[in-house]
C-alpha cells in the first residue's frame, strides 16, 4: 500500500496556520506529545482524531489521503479543471477556484453573475479582506452604507468584517475575480 504521509501533511498544515503542537494538541484534545508521533508517522491517528484535526485546521478530510506524484498538480490549475466550490440555490451566480485548493494563506476565486441576479440574499462580511477585479461587465457594489457602481476593469478593496452585497443589474453575464485571506471557503 502506499505511503500517504498523513503526519507530515497534518504538520505542513498546521505550520501554514502557525498553530504549535501544544495549539492544535488542545483544540483536537489529545497530548502534544501524541500529536508530535502523529506528525511523525509513529502512531496511527483515529478517523475522529483525523476529524478533529480536519476541523481544527479547516482543511477538508481527504486531503490527508490525496497523492500527487507531479509537483504541478499542487500549484498548477488547469482552465477546465477548477473546482466548482459553490452555486446559489437560484443558480444566479457560481464560484470556481482558481488556485489549487483552499489550503493556503489566500483563495483566488471566478465568479460569474447571470444577468439581473445578486450575491445572494444576506449581507456578507468575512473574517478576512477581500480585493474584487471585474473582468466582464457592470456591477453595482453596496458596501456597507456606500453603493458603488463598477465597470469592466475597476476593482475594490473589501475590509476585514465589512458588510457588502453584489448586484447585477444589466441584461449581461457579469465575470469577477476575487482574492480573500484567510480562505472563507
Amino acid at each position: 500500500m502506499e505511503n500517504l504521509e498523513i503526519g507530515a501533511k497534518i504538520k505542513k498544515y498546521r505550520t501554514e496556520k502557525r498553530f504549535s503542537l501544544k495549539t492544535l494538541a488542545e483544540k483536537v484534545n489529545i497530548t502534544p506529545s501524541m500529536l508530535s508521533q502523529i506528525e511523525h508517522d509513529q502512531a496511527n491517528p483515529s478517523i475522529n482524531t483525523l476529524k478533529l484535526i480536519s476541523a481544527a485546521l479547516n482543511v477538508p478530510l481527504y486531503q490527508f489521503f490525496t497523492t500527487t506524484n507531479n509537483v504541478a498538480e499542487d500549484v498548477v490549475v488547469r482552465k477546465g479543471q477548477r473546482k466548482k466550490i459553490l452555486s446559489s440555490g437560484n443558480n444566479s451566480f457560481e464560484y470556481e477556484l482558481l488556485t489549487p485548493d483552499n489550503t493556503g494563506t489566500i483563495e483566488f476565486v471566478l465568479q460569474r453573475f447571470k444577468p439581473n441576479s445578486n450575491s445572494g440574499d444576506a449581507v456578507q462580511s468575512h473574517e478576512g479582506e477581500e480585493v474584487f477585479y471585474v473582468l466582464k461587465g457592470t456591477l453595482v457594489l453596496f458596501l456597507d452604507k456606500l453603493e458603488v457602481t463598477l465597470n469592466e476593469g475597476d476593482s475594490v478593496r473589501i475590509p476585514a468584517r465589512t458588510p457588502h452585497f453584489w448586484v447585477n443589474q444589466t441584461d449581461s453575464e457579469v465575470e469577477v475575480i476575487f482574492a480573500i485571506t484567510p480562505p472563507a471557503f
